[in-house]
């Protein structure tokens, strides 16, 4: 495990060494997903196909008119990247209130995209084809937050379409279904099934598959504060209307990330942790992510 134990080498830095951030997390990126065809997780055939047959994405959100494709998760301020990409497609007036119009329209366009039109996105040189990511734990804090309310529709469903996940089901957190701690017992017992993973706690390489798609700019939703400036240079938008939400705020305050996922992890049993890092391998390792058992530290933020 010793390829995602290690902190990445960019450092927090200011925001003018962004574009050299950027730099360092494409050349992660390529060398993990070197590594991984060389033990057979995915082949340059399936690249190749992936180049020359446009494969619709879930994930998608395009403006092919600006040159702009962006694979959005979950959890990954994907509301916002929602937002920008109405906005680069048609700037919103000042008193315009984002809805779930707007999502869907959005949702739509991508959907609906002429394959030729996909493909000349994804082979153009000149095209920004960016992913948004965010460190793995970090992910799973946020999911099991807001997926397992108690009392929700949407934990509900959780529990009838995952049997399995009832038998960790208790009332000892009265705000969650399950514990935090549980949950992740439950990812350590049954993830690597993907039968047994709502799509919100699916890997990343699955659902925006880094590797099989030429993206050339990885997004990290903890570095949007010194990345913004750059990045809406990039875009050539006047501003990122990013916020951060859910658990990384304590009492209305930010909190910063490696303490959030440390508050989280704290109970967590170390072999818990440990298939937690095995069943998210390359999430870590695509994106530079890691995470220190020992000491509850988690690296590569930035």
């Amino acid at each position: 495990m010793k390829f995602i134990d290690e902190v990445a080498s960019v450092e927090v830095g200011s925001p003018r060494n962004a574009s050299k951030r950027f730099q360092q997390r494409n050349e992660r990126l390529a060398e993990a997903c070197s590594k991984g065809e060389k033990s057979g997780e995915w082949s340059e055939s399936d690249r190749q196909h992936y180049l020359k047959t446009w494969e619709r994405n879930d994930n998608f959100l395009v403006v092919p008119e600006k040159k702009f494709l962006i694979c959005v998760l979950p959890k990954c301020s994907s509301t916002s990247w929602h937002w920008i990409v109405r906005d680069m497609r048609e700037p919103l007036s000042v008193d315009h209130e984002f809805g779930w119009q707007d999502r869907q329209k959005n949702t739509e366009i991508a959907q609906q995209l002429e394959a030729s039109v996909g493909l000349q996105l994804l082979n153009d040189q000149s095209a920004v084809r960016a992913i948004a990511v965010r460190h793995p734990f970090g992910k799973l804090i946020s999911g099991w937050n807001q997926k397992l309310a108690r009392d929700t529709t949407y934990s509900s469903f959780l529990m009838e379409a995952y049997p399995l996940m009832k038998r960790f089901a208790s009332s000892k957190d009265k705000h969650h279904v399950l514990t935090f701690e549980d949950f992740m017992d439950y990812l350590a017992a049954y993830g690597n099934n993907k039968d047994n993973l709502d799509y919100h706690f699916l890997p990343m390489k699955h659902l925006c598959k880094p590797c099989l798609y030429p993206y050339n700019l990885v997004i990290k939703q903890e570095a949007l504060g010194v990345d913004e400036k750059w990045l809406a240079s990039v875009l050539n938008v006047t501003h990122l209307p990013w916020k951060e939400k859910g658990p990384g705020y304590k009492n209305d305050k930010p909190s910063e990330p490696v303490e959030v996922i440390r508050t989280y992890f704290r109970n967590v049993k170390p072999s818990t942790i440990n298939a937690l890092k095995q069943l998210y391998y390359y999430d870590f390792a695509i994106f530079g992510y890691s995470f220190d058992t020992k000491t509850l530290t988690a690296g590569g933020l930035r």
